[in-house]
């Protein structure tokens, strides 16, 4: 198998890469950017349960620290840890909080995203204000499909994109050294 014009395949393969690449640049969506400003906006996350704080004092909030493995909607908070809130003397309606989690089990949390209302040091998530909130043991054990398999989509591109150009590269290689040079020829 010869080829003549290597460039224009290492052209085309470099041509298809980067258009891979640019779908994932235009993926995000202007409606994506969230303001803290107003923090009436929902996230929805999966984490692991670190630790259950109870509230001792008057007013006292009572929360989960948990450590964000994955958002699947919404903001992505400013910190590793976030402080899901589950009670406080504020009125209902309150969403539900699974009675059956335990530190380092996996969780999925629905609720809306407050930056640094419990501790200046981590954002928080309350599931004040919607009887739909929830934080819950998670049935997923896995990644979310979304924005990860588009990832990983584009690098499997990319690595196959990568091999045939090696193909090619060493097709070309092997058909230039089977081909007799000028000088070995017999006139």
């Amino acid at each position: 198998m010869k080829f003549k014009n290597l460039s224009f395949i290492v052209f085309l393969l470099g041509l298809s890469i980067a258009s891979s690449i640019s779908v994932s640049t235009i993926w995000a969506h202007p409606d994506d950017v969230y303001s803290f400003e107003d923090q009436n906006f929902e996230i929805e996350f999966i984490g692991i349960a670190i630790e259950y704080h109870k509230g001792t004092g008057i007013g006292a909030a009572s929360y989960w620290t948990i450590e964000v493995d994955e958002v699947i909607s919404g903001p992505q908070p400013e910190s590793d840890q976030v402080d899901v809130v589950t009670s406080q003397s504020t009125p209902p309606p309150w969403g539900y909080v699974d009675p059956d989690i335990e530190e380092g089990d996996r969780v999925e949390v629905h609720g809306r995203y407050l930056q640094w209302s419990v501790n200046p040091e981590k954002d928080s998530i309350t599931l004040n204000g919607s009887e739909e909130y929830y934080v819950k043991i998670s049935i997923y054990s896995g990644t979310s499909f979304g924005y990860n398999c588009i990832t990983v989509s584009l690098t499997i591109t990319a690595i196959v994109g990568l091999v045939i150009l090696a193909y090619f590269i060493f097709q070309y290689r092997k058909s230039r050294s089977l081909s007799p040079s000028p000088s070995t020829i017999a006139p």
